[in-house]
């Protein structure tokens, strides 16, 4: 597809499949394509208005996947992650033959557009600029603050460039950065610590995010698990258009 061509639903459900793992030339699960190098899901299913996309990882035997890919790609399109697949049942039959108990994980995804500037009341700090630098020297040498390791970040390494952070003084209180990075398209994950919450910081720091230029040129996304009506709030607040449903399986 060329530049400046418009793309179906289902072509942006299959740019942020490819930026969110690793796929074999047949379309195998390899791994999530994060920097940790995650195992990843046995079966990431997911749909729109226009058709669906269903991948198996390469850990699943052959005989099992063919199995899944005839099973899932009879189901009508499938947008609602509230209700399940049909072949859903069937699907987990399968693999429990070759795998133990398999949590289901349904999910939205959001076509994360790019957003208006953010307010002036805010201090941002992006990578690949000075300030962004500094930062990061700063974090090397006198370590992360108490709130940024409860919240689980080990080091600076941690902070997945591109990144933009809303600060507070000198203090980081939410940061959207790439989740997922791939050629055509990313997705963003965003964390706003604990003492911060319910400002509009997520939204603040998502919109700041798309802007960087590290990621011109690509599509951007957002998702949220069914369960976490806090990060859906955040895709409410920016105004962005849920246009497709995932389910993970394993």
């Amino acid at each position: 597809m060329s530049a400046g061509t418009a793309k179906s639903d289902l072509d942006l459900l299959a740019i942020d499949i490819a930026s969110t793992f690793r796929l074999s030339r047949s379309g195998r699960i390899l791994r999530e394509n994060d920097p940790e190098r995650s195992t990843g899901p046995l079966v990431f299913f997911a749909g729109c208005a226009q058709g669906n996309l269903v991948h198996v990882h390469d850990r699943v035997p052959e005989e099992a996947a063919v199995q899944v890919f005839e099973l899932l790609g009879r189901e009508p399109p499938w947008l609602d992650p509230g209700s399940e697949p049909a072949a859903l049942a069937r699907v987990l039959k399968v693999l429990e033959g070759y795998f133990p108990a398999m949590p289901v994980r349904p999910s939205v995804i959001y076509h994360l557009t790019r957003q208006p500037a953010a307010p002036d009341d805010l201090r941002f700090v992006c990578s690949g600029t000075a300030a962004g630098n500094i930062l990061l020297e700063s974090l090397d040498e006198a370590g992360l603050r108490e709130h940024l390791a409860d919240a689980g970040f080990a080091g600076p390494a941690d902070f997945w460039a591109p990144w933009c952070a809303v600060l507070e003084g000198r203090t980081i209180i939410s940061i959207a950065f790439s989740a997922r990075l791939g050629e055509h398209g990313a997705e963003v994950g965003v964390y706003t610590f604990s003492q911060w919450r319910s400002m509009g910081l997520a939204a603040a720091a998502t919109a700041k995010w798309t802007s960087h230029p590290d990621l011109a040129g690509r599509e951007l996304f957002y998702s949220a698990s069914t369960e976490n009506a806090s990060s859906q709030r955040v895709a409410a607040r920016l105004g962005l258009r849920r246009f497709a449903a995932g389910l993970r399986i394993g």
